[in-house]
């Protein structure tokens, strides 16, 4: 069972995971409309600010639609500011946790990382010993992972969750 704390970091993770794919969708959006008025940009943020300011900054281009690209700049930005608090109240809740701590001392580890292994399993207290058995799931977080010559998934993120296992009287 989770506690009240693990949960709120859980909830924040959800909020922050919509939020980078409405960041990602509003990104390829904005280059998509754009490129039907010939303005074409390469994917990222720095490109996507300044393919859009390009706009905006350019009497080239009708009023409406630098309206129109003003209105995207002010949402991704919202979002951009959102991503920042989560990430502000990630640190907070990592900073305050002993474990978290521990976890953040770990080269490699950052406060994403360290906030959803607490979530997850906190100070392990849903492990009754070490040597319970553990149930690991790799799933790839695009719906259609390349794979290898080796069929493995390549080209996207793997996300690898372990769990304890449960008994057929806990399921």
């Amino acid at each position: 069972m989770k506690s009240e704390h693990q949960q709120e970091i859980s909830c924040l993770h959800r909020i922050r995971e919509r939020l980078v794919k409405n960041k990602t969708a509003m990104s390829n959006q904005a280059r998509g409309l754009l490129s039907e008025f010939g303005v074409v940009f390469p994917c990222g943020h720095k490109a996507l600010l300044n393919g859009l300011t390009s706009v905006i900054d350019n009497p080239q281009y009708s009023h409406r639609l630098q309206d129109m690209v003003i209105d995207m700049l002010s949402e991704y930005d919202i979002t951009i500011e959102r991503l920042k608090s989560i990430k502000k109240q990630l640190d907070e809740f990592v900073d305050e946790s002993e474990s978290g701590k521990i976890l953040r001392s770990i080269p490699g580890i950052g406060v994403i990382n360290a906030s959803a292994l607490l979530a997850a399993i906190d100070k392990g207290q849903a492990f009754n010993n070490l040597s319970q058995n553990l149930k690991k799931t790799v799933y790839p977080t695009s719906s259609k992972p390349d794979l290898d010559k080796d069929n493995n998934p390549c080209g996207c993120i793997l996300k690898v969750m372990w769990y304890p296992e449960r008994t057929p009287s806990e399921a």
